[in-house]
């Protein structure tokens, strides 16, 4: 029998047990957060983007974040329809993206003169 990778939805109530890659990917959207305990251990797959107070440019950056780490680019028609971090990550598996349990991010400046970047980093 084979066994689906989804973030379960019972009568339109989404529930936060999930699968182990489903797991994967949380941990990524976590490690965006990895500056705030809090914010790490509060973030759940029920949890809405708005919660996250993302704005226009947060998602600019989500989005782009998933096409370099994930390399993925979600349809807009996907991405009107996501509200939360269960949403995100069940069009994620649908996509069949997976998260390496042996991979994490960490924040890196980029050089002397610019910003920060994420860097994707092994834990092996």
């Amino acid at each position: 029998m084979k066994s689906t990778c989804t973030i379960r939805e019972v009568d339109g109530v989404l529930k936060d047990t999930i699968c182990h890659h489903c797991a994967g990917l949380l941990r990524w959207v976590r490690a965006y957060y990895q500056h705030d305990e809090k914010a790490i251990n509060a973030i759940t797959p029920s949890t809405s983007f708005r919660q996250l107070s993302t704005d226009s440019l947060d998602w600019a950056d989500w989005l782009t974040e998933m096409e370099d780490k994930l390399h993925v680019i979600l349809p807009d028609q996907v991405l009107d329809h996501l509200f939360t971090i269960g949403d995100m990550i069940r069009e994620l598996r649908k996509q069949g993206v997976v998260w390496p349990d042996n991979h994490d991010l960490q924040l890196l400046p980029r050089s002397l003169c610019s910003s920060y970047h994420w860097e994707v980093v092994s834990r092996d």
